[in-house]
């Protein structure tokens, strides 16, 4: 997805926007102290969804039992 020139250029952005909204002073990006973070490199989109939903469940069962 990032092998061109325009794909490159996209990601320089997000990596820009990513920095400047996670640094900026006012209210910045950061995560919830309840977050769960997925890393999805390397996973095509079935093996992503398959992990969001496989937390998600994992989730709802932690909060019934609970």
């Amino acid at each position: 997805a990032f092998d061109s020139a325009e794909g490159r250029g996209i990601l320089a952005d997000l990596i820009r926007r990513e920095h400047l909204d996670s640094t900026r002073k006012t209210a910045p990006l950061q995560d919830a102290d309840d977050a769960v973070i997925v890393k999805t490199d390397g996973k095509d989109f079935a093996e992503t969804v398959a992990e969001v939903v496989g937390v998600i469940r994992h989730t709802a069962e932690a909060a019934t039992s609970a």
